[in-house]
């Protein structure tokens, strides 16, 4: 009995396996498809850019002083960076507000997280089948320690996702 437990828990690892395999190229797909989305905004908004760039001198918001250490020739200091830091940090939460926390979701994320469901439900059967057939707690060999480990670090990932969107 336990021998055919044991291998009836190895049939479900593999065939969680292979689920989890599915759902990582699900997961790469949506990854690249919002890859993808952020690249055409950003595309979209450089002509903009440029043109108001172009119509900005170089030197435009530096102070120029003189003072004595340069033997009284004019010195340009640079704007704050502060400034810079402030502006690309609105442009990236733009972005990151109409692309990546788009109200629609897509195909592809939906069948990631529905295979990463199966797959933690066969990954559930094999760590509970494993240790009945072992008859103690499956974390005793590194084969029990790393499922059991695997197990708890899925259900935390979608545990967690039900709270925050941590997919990337």
């Amino acid at each position: 009995m336990t021998e055919t437990l044991s291998q009836l828990s190895t049939v479900f690892i593999y065939a969680a396996m292979g689920v989890y395999a599915a759902a990582f190229i699900a997961f790469a797909l949506d990854l690249a498809r919002r890859g993808a989305r952020v690249t055409a905004v950003e595309a979209a908004s450089v002509p903009s850019a440029v043109a108001r760039r172009a119509a900005v001198p170089a030197n435009a918001g530096a102070r120029t002083t003189i003072t004595a250490d340069t033997g009284g020739s004019p010195r340009v200091e640079a704007p704050p960076s502060s400034a810079l830091g402030r502006l690309s940090s609105r442009i990236s939460s733009r972005i990151e507000d109409d692309v990546m926390n788009g109200s629609v979701s897509s195909t592809s994320i939906r069948w990631a997280f529905a295979l990463t469901i199966i797959g933690f439900a066969f990954h559930l059967v094999a760590t509970v089948l494993r240790g009945i057939a072992a008859a103690r707690v499956p974390w005793a060999n590194m084969w029990e320690f790393s499922m059991t480990g695997t197990l708890v670090i899925i259900g935390v990932f979608l545990v967690a996702n039900l709270k925050w969107d941590i997919k990337y």
